[in-house]
């Protein structure tokens, strides 16, 4: 995503959350089926400028600040307060 290239995984393990709506994902293995995805997404510039503006707001909502707040809110939830501070974060029980 960081390069804008066009991202086309398969949707194993994590794939899907890290990407969320971005890219293209797939769950078969189909090599015809990839190469005409492949082709798409290199000669239709369109196509591709959605995918890419589709990365860029993952990119944006997966920044290390959003994140850390994020994961800040959960750990909230579950009783754990995270102290979050320039370059540090410290966490501590509540319970």
């Amino acid at each position: 995503m960081h390069f804008d290239l066009p991202i086309l995984a398969r949707a194993l393990a994590a794939v899907p959350d890290t990407l969320g709506q971005a890219g293209v994902q797939f769950h078969r293995l189909d090599h015809p089926v990839l190469a005409e995805v492949m082709d798409l997404l290199i000669a239709d510039q369109a196509l591709r400028a959605r995918v890419i503006a589709g990365q860029e707001r993952r990119l944006q909502e997966l920044a290390p600040g959003r994140v850390e707040i994020k994961l800040a809110e959960v750990l909230s939830s579950l009783g754990v307060v995270m102290v979050l501070g320039p370059g540090e974060s410290r966490c501590a029980s509540t319970r």
